[in-house]
């Protein structure tokens, strides 16, 4: 009888779990249910609320060189319409995704001045499977483009200074180094500046000024060197300068300038060429980014160094003087020596075609022609050059003018002859309809630098402002 009192304790027992596991799997079947039933209305939901914009730019002003970018809460699904994003007035550019991110880059510069309308389509869909349900749209405003220059010419200390054209000699210091900058460049969109600053121990550091907000913050210290001539490239990922060791302590001077590359994201630097004895200088990029151009000092010749494959092409040149990409990125022109006569030289303008695997090149005047050109420069339709140009039978030797070269039929336009001026630099404004003219008054020995437009269309001189150098427009 005991025994039958164990074996019926132990049914119980033996019978218990299973009462246990059927509540338990019961509960567990009824959280399952509750859960593929939550997780089908965030399907519905989701669906039904959409591809969502997180952010877009420009939001309400721009430069004319900016790009118009929309930030999405999911990556996109590709591939994306051209038509997905568009402007009123209408524009030709170039639609690209990456990631969740849309980038509109016009094909020309935007109309300075002009309210454009911005439409991101409805019907984008992402990789989740959402969609745009709605059109997007906002307008931002084409800000007038600025100057940017060094100054003031008569102090060796000299910091950037902005002037808007349309307010002549009301300039605005934008740096207050006490030891002065040495070279600065602007990012494509207009959207800040890389400038050089010395340091008391006399090396040099890169800073970024932001051309909105004005502010500055540190970005490479140029440890033992000297780094001066950046160039930012056109996707503003990737920074060019150029660097001189110090060599502190070996009592050998400082070292020659070689080019470095800083990838701007991870701030990693590298030299350009592997070969540490091959110098080089003054770094320029082509309008896409593709290539970057040098002067190596070594070989005596422009390098077009290819910034995907990292091959090199050359061109011999006259040393220090480097050539300048077409707008279109076709093309790029560079100083030659005419001989005249045994003791006599010129300097000529040669054009080299980018698109030529050999880099074809012809001379933009003929071998004989006596007229002395230089300092060229590419309008921005890319089929005219403006340059300074010197003529044996000019009244006053030494006092250029500025001519304008159509490079297919090599016809030549006289645009400003003064003999009042030495004109020194030629800047054409980011739309193509002013030139931005460094002069200097011949008749005045204490006079500065100073700094005019000259309007295309009308014809038109401006003084702007004065005692600055290095003058460049931001778009």
């Amino acid at each position: 009888m005991g025994s039958i009192h164990k074996g019926a304790a132990r049914a119980r027992v033996e019978k218990r779990p299973t009462s246990t596991l059927a509540a338990f799997d019961g509960i567990m079947l009824a959280v399952m249910a509750l859960l593929v039933a939550s997780i089908a209305v965030v399907i519905v939901r989701g669906d039904q609320i959409g591809l969502s914009v997180q952010a877009y730019s420009p939001a309400a002003a721009s430069s004319s060189r900016a790009s118009i970018q929309v930030t999405f809460d999911n990556p996109l699904q590709a591939p994306v319409s051209d038509s997905a994003l568009t402007l009123s007035p209408p524009i030709v550019g170039k639609l690209a995704v990456s990631g969740a991110q849309i980038t509109l880059k016009p094909s020309q510069p935007l109309a300075s001045g002009v309210q454009y309308r911005a439409t991101l389509h409805a019907g984008i869909r992402a990789t989740t499977g959402q969609e745009l349900k709605h059109d997007v749209q906002w307008s931002f405003r084409v800000s007038p483009p600025r100057i940017l220059y060094l100054g003031p010419t008569d102090n060796i200390v000299q910091n950037l200074y902005l002037i808007d054209p349309a307010q002549p000699g009301q300039t605005k210091q934008l740096t207050f180094s006490q030891t002065g900058l040495q070279g600065y460049d602007i990012a494509q969109d207009g959207s800040l500046a890389v400038y050089a600053e010395l340091r008391a121990d006399g090396t040099s550091s890169l800073s970024v000024l932001d051309l909105t907000t004005f502010a500055t913050r540190p970005l490479y210290p140029c440890k033992d060197s000297i780094c001066t001539n950046p160039a930012i490239s056109p996707d503003g990922n990737t920074l060019a300068f150029e660097q001189a060791n110090m060599n502190s302590g070996l009592n050998v001077g400082i070292g020659p300038p070689r080019v470095f590359l800083m990838d701007v994201p991870s701030q990693k630097v590298t030299p350009l060429f592997s070969d540490t004895q091959q110098l080089s200088y003054a770094p320029q990029w082509s309008p896409d980014g593709k290539l970057l151009m040098v002067f190596d000092s070594t070989d005596g010749g422009i390098v077009l160094h290819d910034a995907a494959t990292g091959k090199n092409r050359s061109v011999q040149a006259i040393e220090g003087d480097i050539g300048t990409f077409s707008p279109d990125g076709k093309w790029f022109i560079y100083p030659t020596l005419s001989q005249q006569s045994s003791s006599h030289y010129v300097t000529h303008i040669a054009l080299v075609d980018l698109t030529s695997p050999s880099l074809d090149q012809r001379s933009l005047e003929a071998d004989k022609d006596a007229d002395d050109d230089q300092s060229p420069v590419w309008s921005m339709d890319s089929q005219h050059i403006f340059f300074l140009r010197n003529t044996p039978s000019q009244p006053q030797p030494g006092l250029p003018q500025v001519a304008m070269m159509d490079i297919t039929s090599g016809q030549v336009t006289t645009l400003v002859q003064d003999e009042n001026y030495r004109e020194n630099t030629i800047a054409p404004s980011p739309s193509g309809d002013v030139l931005l003219l460094q002069r200097f008054p011949v008749n005045n020995p204490a006079g500065h630098t100073e700094f005019w437009t000259y309007d295309l269309a009308t014809r038109q001189l401006k003084q702007i402002g004065e005692n600055g150098l290095y003058t460049r427009w931001i778009p």
